[in-house]
């Protein structure tokens, strides 16, 4: 599978998100990718961004549906701290989107792309049947996978880490045959337990299996009767045994 990080097909929101490329680029790249033969293409989308509206929304929902990829990703923008970003939002630069219209936008996008046949089967990503993405159902099914790189996460037995960010450390770490890990963070029963939740409520499908949380954890009886209330208040839905 490629990814290509559309962003949007507005030329004015990719100046606005520091990105490099045009929507002409995304085209090219698209047509490139698929003449050399990718058959299995995931297009990724920012919305909520300051000054963004409805029909711009649209616009890139119709542009980005218009490509038929087999999987699309959408994320609301984060303002991350210690980014240029979060300094324009406290400088009073840039103001974020109002929640209401936040709202309305991932509701909006949920409707659309299914009325076109996509399944939207986790929060933020949508699929042609058969088309989920493997690698992330992993990380959302709580299995382990490694990771490998300059600032990759990796989750090996009870053991999460993140590898150095920074080129000379990941590569010193490497010279003196040892591991480049910035932090390692050693989870307990009761965290590994609450990663299941945490990450099985992402899978909008499948959801959580309670019959394999009874089967391998201990004392989960707590978390089951916060679930079950969940249920009864409408926030979560049986379903096959699963939630």
């Amino acid at each position: 599978r490629l990814s290509i990080g559309c962003q949007s097909f507005d030329n004015s929101i990719l100046k606005l998100l520091g990105r490099i490329h045009s929507v002409d680029d995304i085209y090219n790249s698209y047509k490139a990718a698929r003449s050399a033969g990718f058959m299995n293409i995931n297009l990724d989308l920012i919305f909520s961004v300051p000054g963004q509206n409805m029909q711009m929304l649209q616009n890139d929902l119709d542009k980005i549906t218009s490509l038929n990829p087999e999987h699309i990703s959408l994320y609301s923008l984060i303002w991350e701290e210690n980014t240029p970003f979060h300094s324009m939002m406290t400088s009073g630069t840039l103001s974020p989107s109002d929640e209401s219209l936040e709202s309305e936008m991932y509701q909006h996008i949920i409707e659309y792309l299914t009325s076109k046949g996509y399944i939207h089967y986790e929060i933020s990503n949508f699929c042609k049947p058969g088309y989920e993405s493997r690698h992330n159902n992993i990380y959302w099914q709580n299995k382990n996978y490694t990771g490998v790189g300059l600032g990759a996460s990796g989750y090996l037995q009870n053991m999460r880490y993140k590898n150095y960010e920074d080129f000379t450390l990941y590569f010193d770490s490497l010279d003196k045959n040892e591991l480049p890990v910035m932090e390692k963070e050693f989870l307990t029963p009761k965290d590994t337990l609450e990663y299941e939740f945490i990450l099985g409520l992402r899978l909008l499908e499948t959801g959580i299996d309670l019959k394999k949380i009874e089967k391998y954890y201990d004392n989960c009886e707590v978390y089951l009767k916060i679930a079950e209330n969940l249920i009864e208040t409408g926030f979560l839905l049986p379903r096959n045994g699963n939630i």
